[in-house]
């Protein structure tokens, strides 16, 4: 089946479907067609993560997520003309269509940009005391301890390495030693890791101000105790696309009470609802913040980088947020460090 043909869909098909198509497509978008082959819409793997924020569900039609009035470009056109159209609008990928309106092919901006290498900057977040997984961490940073075959840190490092990324930093204050000790320069997988120094912890913000320069690029920051597979080139071609100056990774975190809850009108019970679910979207700890916002964090000062990015918030341009749907786990306390080595060889390997 030709890359083409695993990328059509019909108006006839779902949500859940969609997401199916979407995960086995390197592309990471689909093209909706008619019985004829003529174009309807696009869905991309953004399009489909910010419907989910807005609730919709996955049993919804094709038609309540697609773009359909999606640009696209003529088969006649040349690589060069299609690789400008999608950098002026903003678009990773172009339906190419004949003078009927019937799609004949697709093209990725990254295959003609041949951009596999990523060059953008990626801050691990490592100095913390992992007082919450003591006794473990009396004898190692969180970062290095071993979940499956090696340590937390080494799992994030080559999860960035696997997609083209290779210019690292990791701020260390807590037996930062060890850290170094252990990763070097980034040799060992031919990268280059650089480490900012706390000499008190400066936060999940407050570290960025010790980067040496300014990036020219959008700088991915992580928590180093977090195990997730998401694709690095989705979380970064969703931040392009939605043009904010932050993108905020988030997680749908189901809160179970385990209890019947009373409803009350005044001193009579109206109702009891049996051990209700709550669901929430919850901060998962990832983010891609664009240069100018990186300037803005204050030198040596102690920030949470929610802090940082605050007065962004319900502006425009703001902060995205960008649904994982994907393997996800904050490794804070001992039951999660168990759980994430018994899950680990099924995700990771």
């Amino acid at each position: 089946m030709s890359r083409l043909e695993e990328m059509l869909v019909g108006l006839d098909q779902n949500v859940e479907e969609i997401i199916a198509v979407i995960e086995a497509s390197e592309a990471k978008c689909v093209v909706v067609v008619d019985e004829s082959r003529k174009l309807l819409g696009t869905v991309t793997d953004g399009d489909i993560r910010r419907a989910l924020l807005r609730g919709v569900p996955i049993s919804a039609s094709c038609s309540e997520v697609m773009h359909k009035q999606p640009r696209v470009g003529s088969i006649q056109n040349t690589a060069a003309k299609h690789m400008s159209m999608m950098n002026a609008v903003g678009v990773r990928f172009l339906p190419l269509v004949d003078a009927d309106g019937v799609v004949q092919s697709v093209v990725l901006l990254d295959e003609l940009m041949d951009t596999k290498r990523k060059d953008n900057w990626v801050v691990l977040m490592a100095g913390g005391r992992g007082s919450r997984l003591m006794p473990l961490t009396n004898a190692k940073p969180k970062p290095l301890l071993t979940v499956g075959t090696k340590p937390i840190l080494e799992t994030i490092l080559e999860s960035f390495i696997e997609h083209g990324f290779h210019n690292f930093f990791i701020s260390v204050n807590y037996k930062a030693e060890m850290i170094r000790g252990h990763f070097g320069d980034g040799s060992k997988w031919d990268v280059e890791i650089r480490y900012l120094e706390e000499d008190e912890p400066l936060g999940t913000g407050g570290a960025l101000s010790l980067l040496p320069t300014e990036p020219s690029l959008p700088v991915i920051l992580m928590n180093g105790d977090i195990l997730t597979n998401v694709n690095w080139h989705d979380v970064l071609r969703f931040h392009e696309e939605c043009n904010d100056l932050v993108t905020m990774c988030v997680r749908e975190f189901t809160l179970k009470i385990p209890f019947g809850v009373i409803e009350f009108d005044d001193h009579r019970v109206m109702n009891i609802r049996e051990k209700p679910e709550h669901n929430h979207f919850v901060n998962a700890g990832i983010y891609v913040i664009n240069p100018e916002v990186v300037q803005r964090v204050p030198k040596n000062t102690f920030m949470n980088i929610t802090d940082v990015f605050e007065p962004l918030m319900g502006k425009k341009p703001g902060v995205s947020a960008f649904l994982i749907n994907e393997y996800w786990m904050d490794i804070g306390r001992i039951d999660d460090f168990s759980k994430a080595n018994e899950e680990f060889f099924d995700v990771f390997q």
